[in-house]
């Protein structure tokens, strides 16, 4: 590693480099273990918080994947549990412009109740 020989070459030529560069070559080396260390905590901080993340994403989505089964389940047909949900937001975007996204309308029968 290219920081211990500079230590050990400061020391090796002390005589020749002056005890301010040398104090100046050997600290170095203390300065890239700190850095390093401080990475490889920074590092660990990220992955644990990216694991947590993903654990309250996939409690989520199963929570959401549990209420739309029992919305399916107590609306009585497909009909009416389209009446519930936008289904339009399922399909991918248009690829071109002239054409739109398929838009599942609402059954006209039975529109939910929305509170003004």
């Amino acid at each position: 590693m290219l920081v211990n020989r500079v230590k050990n070459e400061a020391a090796t030529y002390a005589d020749k480099l002056g005890d301010s560069l040398v104090t100046l070559l050997q600290s170095f080396k203390p300065g890239w273990d700190e850095a390093f260390n401080t990475i490889g905590t920074y590092n660990k901080t990220i992955e644990d918080s990216r694991a947590a993340r993903d654990l309250q994403k996939d409690a989520l989505e199963n929570i959401l994947s549990d209420f739309i089964r029992a919305v399916g389940k107590s609306a009585g047909g497909a009909k009416q549990f389209k009446s519930f949900f936008n289904f339009s937001l399922l399909y991918p975007p248009p690829a071109d412009k002239k054409k739109p996204a398929p838009v599942v309308p609402m059954p006209t029968e039975q529109k939910p109740a929305v509170n003004q």
